[in-house]
């Protein structure tokens, strides 16, 4: 059992990197359609079990905005990256599509024109997705494979983005105009409503967001683990498990070692006494022969 404790480390995965140049997917009517982007990380996973990564993981992609949250694409984990993740720095595939109408795409630009003009330090608008993880947990445990799937519980996740229109007026900035860029690192939780409070609150840093495709520079991807009950739960049926084989286990030896002692008693003890021979029974005496006397026959006649 103590190779399990702690029982969970959380698993670390770099923030994915969203930069797209949007002037390649504008269309003539101002709608913004981006198919099958790339969008890759590394994970590794400090655990005693294995966990699984399969090929039916999917996702949506939202924006929120005015306290609404639109679906505009989706996720996916392409069919040739179906994976294992281990202690190594594992890559995780996956492609993200999207589509923004004119209209949709009108206001996010505004709304960052609008920090922009009032000297946001960091102008930018919230992007969310989720995901379905097709995940799946392997480990032995007391020489007992044991396989669990579904682990992990739908995710949805966020970041800040910075899409910084080809007009905006700005001294300096390292992010180029005209692109949609994630300037925060990635924030997961088992709901939209608390992903929103937690991308959204102003202690986000802005500044922490990935610089390359696997930068693990910028810390990793927060909260992309099972639920805490969930963990509590399987924990406390190892402990009953690694119990329950320590009373075995002890009961067993405690049974040959009695065996062996009474084994040993038994080598030492002395042998028994030989049994006594029976004494041989006397036949009886054989009565004396009567002899008459002489002169009483002499008599008689």
């Amino acid at each position: 059992m103590g190779r399990f404790n702690p029982f969970y480390t959380p698993v670390q995965c770099t923030n994915p990197l969203l930069t797209l140049d949007l002037n390649k997917y504008l269309d003539a009517n101002g709608n913004v359609d981006v198919k099958n982007f790339a969008v890759n990380m590394e994970c590794s996973n400090p655990n005693q079990f294995q966990m699984s990564i399969g090929t039916k993981s999917t996702g949506d992609v939202m924006i929120y905005a005015g306290g609404i949250s639109y679906k505009v694409g989706g996720v996916k984990t392409p069919k040739a990256t179906d994976f294992k993740i281990d202690c190594k720095k594992t890559p995780w595939y996956t492609s993200m599509s999207m589509y923004l109408p004119a209209a949709v795409f009108g206001g996010l630009v505004a709304d960052i024109t609008a920090q922009v003009a009032a000297a946001v330090p960091v102008p930018s608008v919230p992007l969310f997705f989720s995901l379905n993880a097709d995940t799946t947990l392997s480990s032995r445990f007391m020489f007992m494979p044991n396989e669990l799937k579904m682990v992990l519980p739908k995710k949805y996740c966020g970041a800040q983005c910075t899409a910084l229109p080809s007009t905006a007026q700005l001294a300096t900035s390292p992010w180029a105009k005209g692109a949609l860029q994630s300037v925060s690192r990635t924030i997961c939780r088992d709901s939209l409503a608390e992903a929103i409070a937690a991308v959204t609150a102003t202690t986000l840093s802005k500044t922490n967001g990935p610089k390359t495709a696997i930068d693990h520079s910028s810390g990793y991807i927060d909260h992309l683990d099972p639920e805490k009950k969930f963990l509590d739960d399987k924990e406390g049926k190892a402990k009953q498990g690694a119990m329950m084989f320590l009373f075995i286990f002890v009961v067993n030896m405690i049974s040959c070692l009695v065996g062996s002692i009474c084994c040993i008693k038994k080598s030492m003890a002395p042998p028994p006494p030989a049994p006594e021979a029976k004494a041989e029974e006397k036949a009886p005496e054989a009565a004396a022969p009567v002899v008459e006397d002489p002169t009483t026959v002499e008599a008689s006649v």
